[in-house]
């Protein structure tokens, strides 16, 4: 990992308030959140700082417990009621890639929780033994948080663009 020196509060201000706009849908709220959460455990990872680390990870896991985790529940069953409300089947192309890659996402999510948990302990034990590098360990788990956070963050974004565009598909 090339280690970049960030001032997390800095970065986080202007991430958070000046590219998003309030008062939006659950998806997008929902990819706002993983964009934002996964931002400073990203940045506080190349920050070369253990403190700034354990921090930023325990925040990271305390987010995705109180925002995440109810939106896995709440979309997809508002969804379902929409598309009850619209009469659409469940085959509708559109609907059924949405529903796959959502799945898909959430295979992707469920190690990640695991991981998120790892670094958090292993970034508060370093930070607490006043260690200034952390575990290879922490790096390989770090590694595939990343490897598989991207292709979930992908999906979701075709997630949200099927929901709102709803195209029709010739097969």
């Amino acid at each position: 990992f090339i280690k970049y020196n960030v001032p997390l509060d800095q970065f986080s201000f202007a991430f958070h308030y000046s590219l998003y706009p309030r008062n939006l849908n659950t998806a997008y709220r929902r990819q706002r959140h993983m964009c934002i959460s996964d931002s400073y455990m990203f940045f506080a990872n190349r920050s070369g700082n253990v403190q700034a680390q354990a921090v930023v990870a325990r925040l990271v896991v305390r987010a995705d417990w109180w925002f995440t985790t109810p939106t896995i529940f709440i979309q997809p069953a508002t969804g379902m009621a929409m598309v009850h409300m619209m009469g659409l089947p469940l085959s509708t192309p559109w609907l059924a890639l949405s529903l796959g890659l959502y799945v898909f996402a959430g295979i992707c999510w469920l190690p990640v929780v695991w991981l998120q948990l790892r670094m958090r302990a292993m970034a508060q034990q370093a930070a607490q033994a006043g260690e200034t590098e952390l575990s290879p360990l922490y790096w390989r788990y770090a590694r595939l948080w990343e490897a598989l956070g991207y292709p979930a963050f992908v999906a979701m974004v075709i997630v949200f663009y099927l929901m709102v565009a709803k195209p029709h598909f010739d097969f």
